[in-house]
């Protein structure tokens, strides 16, 4: 269970590198825009590489979280609670374009608070 737990912290974050790798016009994928909440916000330029800096924390978060988990850290709940919370509101932001992402965060944060014990990660 701690091995597919950490996979999908890390698949969960390297879901998160489009939102950055795009933002910084980095790969083209989808049209580039600048802005968020279904287009009702222009964020401009600037505005929209801080997001893409928020998605890329978004990564090293999960990735942090699923090192966490591997190595059977004490810390790794927490980070991940906080990560999800944190990735729940770049996937609002950026809805309708990341609201897969917003349900699995939400799957997750179910997850974290209702196994709030680390035992079964052993």
């Amino acid at each position: 269970m701690r091995i597919l737990l950490a996979l999908i912290f890390l698949g969960h974050g390297i879901a998160h590198l489009p939102g950055f790798l795009v933002s910084w016009e980095l790969v083209v994928l989808e049209p580039y825009r600048t802005t968020i909440l279904v287009d009702y916000f222009d964020i401009g330029d600037r505005g929209i590489r801080v997001m893409g800096a928020m998605w890329l924390l978004g990564f090293l978060a999960f990735a942090l979280s699923s090192v966490g988990v591997w190595l059977r850290r004490s810390w790794w709940s927490r980070v991940a609670l906080l990560t999800s919370i944190f990735s729940t509101v770049l996937c609002a932001l950026d809805w309708p374009d990341a609201q897969i992402g917003l349900y699995i965060n939400v799957a997750l944060i179910v997850f974290l608070v209702a196994n709030n014990s680390q035992e079964w990660v052993e």
